[in-house]
Order: C-alpha cells, then sequence, then structure tokens
C-alpha cells in the first residue's frame, strides 16, 4: 500500500488504520500512524540593537497542522499576534523573547531564548553630529538673514538715518557752489 499526502501533509492520528483489500480472500493490514511533531525555533534580524531601532523576528515551525497561529512575547511587556512582527524597543537592557505556536488541532509549543536581544541607549554618531551642527547653521544663518533684512527694509531708524543724510548730502550740495563763487 502506498500513502500519498493531500496538500503536502498527511493527516496522521495515533491508532490503527484497517484497510480491507477486496479480492476473492479477505485480508487485514495494519498500520500505525503518528502525528507529526510540532516543532518551534525563532530568529531575529538582528539581536543587537539601539533604543527605537525595528526588530524583525522569524518563526521556523516544523510539523503539526497548519494553519497556525502565534503569540510572541518580546520580554518587555508587549505581544504580538502576528506571524513575522516587527518589534522597537524603548529602553536599554536585555531582553528574553518567547515564541508560543498553536497548530489546527490545538497542539503547542513553545521555545524561549534567554537574554536573546540586547538593546543599548542610542548614542552620538559623526554622521548625526556633523548633519545636526549644519542644520543648527543653516537655522542660525536664516534666523540672522530675517533679522538683517527686517532692520534694514522695515525699521524706522533707518528711514530716518537715510532722510538726515540725503538732507545733509543736498546742503553740502547747496554750500558747495556759494563757496565756489566766493573764490
Amino acid at each position: 500500500m502506498q500513502l500519498t499526502s493531500i496538500g503536502e501533509q498527511i493527516e496522521q492520528i495515533k491508532g490503527q488504520m484497517q484497510y480491507l483489500e477486496q479480492t476473492s480472500s479477505t485480508s487485514l493490514i495494519t498500520a500505525n500512524l503518528e502525528q507529526a511533531k510540532l516543532e518551534v525555533k525563532f530568529t531575529a534580524g538582528r539581536i543587537n540593537a539601539e533604543t527605537g531601532d525595528k526588530i524583525q523576528f522569524i518563526p521556523d515551525v516544523v510539523g503539526g497542522f497548519a494553519p497556525y497561529s502565534y503569540v510572541w512575547d518580546f520580554g518587555d511587556g508587549k505581544t504580538s499576534n502576528e506571524a513575522n512582527p516587527r518589534h522597537e524597543y524603548n529602553k536599554p537592557g536585555s531582553y528574553t523573547i518567547s515564541l508560543t505556536v498553536t497548530d489546527d488541532r490545538g497542539n503547542t509549543k513553545m521555545q524561549a531564548r534567554n537574554d536573546y536581544i540586547t538593546i543599548t541607549q542610542g548614542g552620538w554618531t559623526f554622521s548625526g553630529v556633523v548633519s545636526g551642527a549644519w542644520d543648527a547653521f543653516l537655522a542660525f544663518g536664516r534666523v540672522l538673514i530675517s533679522i538683517l533684512v527686517g532692520i534694514v527694509i522695515f525699521s524706522p531708524v533707518w528711514l530716518v538715518i537715510g532722510l538726515v543724510i540725503w538732507y545733509v548730502r543736498k546742503q553740502r550740495r547747496k554750500a558747495k557752489p556759494a563757496k565756489e563763487k566766493a573764490s
């Protein structure tokens, strides 16, 4: 007898399968079938990260009966029911991650990895410092230009100074021809 797979799995149950061959004589064939054992493992996209970084978690489930349900515990009080979740840690520390998988028949398997993820406080980087300094320089320049434009164009003091300079020059021009006539 040959067993074939439908949908890539053979539903296996503990017990006995009896097959009665239809021939001139009757034969009894007995086969014991065992359920494929549910096995669960997982990995993370990275295990060392900084606060605010998102980490991808990937399950590796073998056996049991699909579809599977997932419960991830990220060790920081947060959980997810997604198959491939992304999680962000907000505090530095080492975190124990666990994944519990339940198959279509109610079989459950869990894997926990102690201190699997290590999160450090986001720090200073050269590119971050340069970028921040450049942004501050540009912001300072925009403020300085705004102040100068405001003073030069809109200030009544400059208007008064301009009128005084114009008046003084006008008076000098009038006085200059009078001096030339006197000479």
